[in-house]
């Protein structure tokens, strides 16, 4: 079996999928064409959709993630790999759920580990517009400032992946620091030579690899530009009732999900969302001052920017 090698953890909206886009063009790198399988993920559901602000469900012997599809179904995502030297998994969930980092060193002890870190608030803004504009942000949110004033169970969701003093050293329990490769998303963005070079040396291809400009995608925000189908996504996203179907019936589903999806995300339509006000920003920061400096610490980096 072709297992993978590498895996990019996150964080999410912090830079995966252009990272992702680029590794696919690499002649000695694959990466399935459906970044996050998220097979490396088999939390009890009930637990997870509690947290998440969601309902619980009844039957606890329900799971999130692909890991119940059996290794089989992971296998036929790597059937097209080659001669491929660094075989990849970009699945962002892996990063903040222990679940994951069990299966990740009982499994993959020896992979290489790509993590993307971005200003911790403005990663969990970013994770907060992307569900409200796909239209699966909890009915009972009105705004961000609400779901923080609030302390909605869905900020703190959105907070997880932004507490990386926590992820990492999790991390760092089961695998050694040498294993680990950390890119910020600005300087991803304004220094992608160095940075892609810098990825292609960890994962022994070769660095001098030239990626076209015009081929990086940041993720921007987008929406299916029918409406029945971002309807359809949010269904898929949050309602308890679908984590309660058995697997006979789920599978399918998620078949036709995927068919109907790859269809009409094809012409998406960019959508902007306004910035987070300066004074709620200044009242989040005090969460994440720790993390901010655990990184700084970590990777011998002035980051005043994040603390302001």
């Amino acid at each position: 079996m072709v297992k993978p090698n590498f895996f990019i953890l996150g964080a999410a909206k912090a830079g995966t999928t252009a990272l992702a886009q680029i590794l696919m063009q690499h002649p000695e790198a694959f990466i399935p064409k459906d970044k996050e399988l998220n097979f490396l993920l088999a939390c009890e559901a009930e637990s997870y959709l509690a947290l998440n602000g969601f309902k619980k469900i009844t039957d606890k012997n329900h799971y999130c993630g692909s890991f119940y599809r059996g290794w089989k179904w992971y296998e036929t995502c790597y059937r097209e790999v080659a001669t491929e030297k660094a075989i990849g998994d970009a699945s962002v969930s892996y990063f903040f759920e222990k679940s994951s980092h069990k299966l990740l060193k009982e499994y993959f002890s020896d992979a290489r580990f790509i993590v993307m870190l971005r200003d911790p608030v403005d990663r969990l803004y970013s994770h907060y517009q992307q569900e409200v504009k796909v239209n699966i942000a909890h009915k009972t949110i009105n705004s961000f400032e609400d779901l923080y004033k609030k302390n909605h169970p869905r900020f703190n969701y959105f907070a997880k992946s932004s507490h990386y003093k926590a992820r990492i050293l999790e991390l760092f329990e089961l695998f050694n620091r040498e294993q680990f490769i950390f890119i910020l998303f600005d300087d991803f963005k304004t220094n992608q030579e160095r940075e892609l070079k810098r990825v292609f040396e960890f994962l022994d291809i070769d660095p001098n690899f030239t990626v076209k400009k015009g081929d990086i995608n940041f993720n921007p925000h987008t929406i299916p530009r029918s409406k029945i189908i971002t309807r359809i996504s949010a269904l898929f996203s949050n309602n308890h009732i679908f984590y309660n179907l058995p697997l006979s019936l789920k599978r399918p589903i998620f078949k036709a999900k995927k068919l109907i999806f790859d269809v009409f995300r094809l012409h998406p339509v960019v959508v902007k969302y306004e910035p987070l006000s300066q004074d709620l920003r200044k009242e989040i920061l005090p969460k994440f001052l720790e993390d901010t400096e655990f990184i700084e610490q970590l990777l011998n980096r002035d980051l005043t920017h994040w603390k302001v």
